[in-house]
């Protein structure tokens, strides 16, 4: 079904000779096809550009695609992308990494769902939250089940990590308070930029189908040490924490500090921080259980037996990532 929303696709490369083809066949093997894909290539030194470039010329009105005169980093060409959908004509903006995939017939979809459920795109602060996939080298996929969700508290989920809609589908005049990512954070800077989204969120459109595709083992999270991610993401739950505007609730704080501790503890293992973790721990237990994860629960074993925990996790991590090469 078609309707009058202009859909804009926007999309990062750095590198993703492998994998960019794929993405854009993802987005143009359709019917239905968006009205503008944006593309910014952070300066690749493989295909990647030649490879946009062929389909740009097979779709001239459609994509518009930059190629950076200098390597200027992932965060500052995934906040100019995301600036350039907001500046662009389009109505509703759905993200796709160029080594990632959207569903087929997304924005047919999508569309599909504006009319069902009557949503002003154009006028309303939205997200059409779809579920979303991990795919995995060997050709597994595993369903993100975002629309079991759709009854509870969206804050309370992304804080507990259960929704992650891979932001496909969200109406342009969210980003009126538009967050970009930060630089000195490091790769959980979009731990912050997908909470504020959620935060001027005013209506939340579930629809129980794929949106996107995220493959596993490849990209800029792989290339960092485990420890390096988990002190990230504690630095910016530290930040949120801090922040005045968003106005967290005591159950919120708490689940924050769940996180923070748990992050902590993994990225240095001492006594300290595990008697700091399970005090968090038997704090939620009680209020947040329905967040609580396995890994959490591991956690519990005292300090020896998480780092051989650890250490194991890290060997099969390896593992993965030499057989995906």
């Amino acid at each position: 079904m078609e309707t009058d929303v202009k859909h804009g696709v926007l999309m990062v490369t750095y590198n993703h000779e492998r994998y960019i083809g794929d993405a854009l066949a993802s987005i143009f093997l359709n019917d239905v096809l968006p009205y503008k894909v944006i593309i910014h290539d952070d300066c690749s030194t493989d295909r990647t550009w030649q490879i946009i470039n062929d389909y740009q010329k097979k779709f001239p009105n459609i994509i518009y695609a930059k190629q950076n005169k200098a390597n200027i980093g992932l965060y500052a060409n995934i906040n100019a992308v995301w600036l350039a959908g907001i500046q662009s004509d389009c109505d509703m903006l759905t993200w796709c990494c160029g080594d990632d995939l959207l569903e087929k017939n997304l924005i047919e979809n999508l569309n599909n769902e504006i009319v069902k459920q009557k949503i002003d795109v154009k006028n309303e602060k939205c997200i059409i939250v779809t579920n979303s996939a991990l795919l995995y080298p060997n050709g597994k996929v595993a369903l993100w089940n975002n629309y079991i969700l759709r009854n509870g508290n969206m804050r309370m989920e992304r804080i507990g990590k259960r929704l992650s809609y891979r932001e496909v589908g969200m109406s342009k005049k969210l980003f009126e308070d538009f967050e970009p990512l930060r630089s000195d954070i490091g790769l959980a800077s979009d731990t912050i930029f997908t909470f504020h989204n959620d935060f001027c969120c005013e209506h939340w459109y579930f629809a129980n189908f794929i949106g996107a595709y995220y493959r596993v083992n490849v990209g800029a999270v792989v290339r960092s040490e485990i420890t390096g991610l988990l002190e990230s993401e504690s630095k910016a739950y530290r930040i949120l924490l801090e922040s005045e505007k968003y106005h967290f609730t005591d159950n919120e704080k708490k689940l924050i500090m769940l996180w923070i501790t748990f992050d902590d503890l993994i990225c240095e293992i001492t006594f300290k921080r595990w008697c700091a973790y399970l005090k968090q721990f038997r704090i939620n237990f009680t209020v947040n259980k329905q967040f609580i994860t396995y890994r959490m629960v591991a956690c519990l074993l005292p300090p020896f037996a998480i780092r051989l925990m650890v250490f194991i996790r890290s060997l099969q991590k390896s593992v993965r990532r030499k057989n995906a090469r």
